[in-house]
């Protein structure tokens, strides 16, 4: 079944939902990814992704316009639809249109992909390949969206602005110029780690940045580096956190939890869910971390539970096999329902999150709504989440140091009082910062232009 007939397929099944309140504007989201290749990193089907997919930056902003009544399309182009292809978000109701890459861009792959083949022998001509692939690569991606078939697209929804995952990336580039062209704002946010600007893009940036709206940035740091590098007008930027549901993330009785689960009343459990990605979220830190607590405590009942998969996860098998650790429970999938990650969260004592480098943790926050104790290390994104340390929930560690990882969970572990304390300090951060009302009416004044 082609990709264009599985979402017709699935479309059959879901219901518009009603509006919620009044929508004054209509929102079109544009996603930094090719469709295809996004469904692939996450390792969801098709089906999935409409059926039941929820909690991504995309859908928690969402929900989030939609408590404030605005409407919201989702836009993604992808190599295996012909024309513009539409299908209702059950979880959201929100229509989500899937356009199809430009001819360019299919035709750029394709000698891509071709070049990938070859076979090359000597070193200057496999330094040529290398090349070869950098340029197709770049070029590719200027080609991506079909900038006719998009500003088609939002006249027929009605869309009053754009906003654009990843303003680093070169679809934010045309975005804002095709909202020059059709008179619409155009913001951008912050998803990812930023990798690093060459400087033959950088010109383009700074004409787009120029040219756009604002911004929507989570992270201080970020802020402080787009202000530096681009000269960027500090007052078009937004300090916008991502919200969590907290009708689907808060505490539950944790020895019910267990029961439910079959884990032990008495176990000292130590949780992590997100992408399998071994270095960028520290999990070969977390691993020996957790060799030093087991050296140090073998007679306790002591469980990692680690959920998620992701491109690393045949290397995590390796090394779990290798290190032949105690106590490590995997499981190695998405885990859509959310209601069971929260009986997991729910059942554990301390969540750990030892990422290098990451633009803001939702997976923390979802942990923190749940009631859950902190000990991170200080990736970027963190040290706005926890900016207050323990008083904001939670314990930051330098990254990449197993010795101090391990030492902050085993204190908290062994520290009933303070486990408490940041418990609720962890429950009053998300119900002050990041509720999806908060973050609605936010995103309502920055992208409606009031202060």
């Amino acid at each position: 079944m082609s990709l264009a007939s599985e979402f017709r397929h699935a479309h059959r099944f879901v219901p518009i939902m009603s509006q919620v309140g009044r929508c004054e504007l209509n929102v079109a989201i544009l996603n930094a990814d090719n469709f295809d290749h996004w469904l692939e990193g996450i390792g969801v089907s098709v089906e999935t992704f409409s059926q039941e997919l929820i909690g991504t930056w995309q859908f928690n902003y969402i929900q989030a316009l939609q408590c404030v009544g605005i409407r919201s399309v989702l836009f993604f182009t992808s190599n295996k639809v012909d024309r513009p292809t539409r299908v209702i978000h059950k979880p959201t109701g929100t229509k989500i249109c899937l356009l199809p890459s430009s001819k360019a861009y299919k035709l750029v792959m394709r000698w891509r992909h071709e070049l990938i083949q070859t076979t090359v022998t000597g070193i200057g001509t496999i330094y040529a390949k290398r090349v070869g692939l950098w340029a197709l690569g770049l070029v590719a991606t200027h080609f991506s969206t079909p900038l006719v078939l998009l500003r088609r697209e939002l006249f027929l929804e009605s869309c009053q602005c754009i906003l654009v995952e990843q303003y680093e990336d070169p679809r934010f580039d045309l975005a804002v110029l095709l909202g020059r062209l059709i008179r619409i704002p155009v913001f951008g946010t912050f998803t990812a780690v930023v990798p690093s600007q060459n400087w033959w893009r950088r010109p383009f940036r700074f004409c787009a940045l120029r040219l756009c709206a604002g911004l929507a940035i989570c992270a201080g740091g970020e802020a402080k580096r787009v202000i530096d590098r681009y000269k960027f007008k500090k007052s078009k930027i937004r300090r916008i956190y991502y919200p969590v549901d907290l009708s689907v993330w808060y505490p539950s009785n944790r020895q019910e939890m267990r029961a439910s689960l079959g884990v032990p009343a008495d176990a000292k459990i130590v949780i992590y869910h997100g992408s399998i990605d071994l270095w960028t979220k520290g999990l070969d830190v977390l691993i020996d971390a957790w060799g030093h607590l087991c050296a140090e405590h073998p007679a306790q009942d002591l469980r990692l539970i680690l959920i998620g998969t992701g491109s690393d996860a045949q290397e995590l098998e390796r090394l779990l096999a290798v290190r032949r650790l105690r106590g490590v429970e995997w499981l190695n999938q998405w885990v859509h329902d959310r209601n069971v990650l929260r009986r997991y969260l729910s059942a554990a004592d301390v969540y750990v999150f030892p990422s290098r480098i990451d633009a803001f943790g939702i997976a923390v926050i979802e942990a923190m709504a749940c009631g859950l104790p902190i000990v991170a290390a200080s990736a970027p994104g963190i040290l706005d989440i926890l900016a207050d340390g323990e008083d904001s929930g939670g314990l930051v560690v330098p990254t990449g140091d197993a010795g101090a990882l391990a030492g902050a969970i085993e204190r908290v572990l062994n520290d009933s009082k303070l486990a408490l304390d940041l418990a609720k300090s962890a429950r009053r951060r998300v119900e002050s910062t990041f509720s999806m009302e908060g973050v609605g009416h936010q995103l309502c004044h920055f992208l409606t232009g009031n202060q």
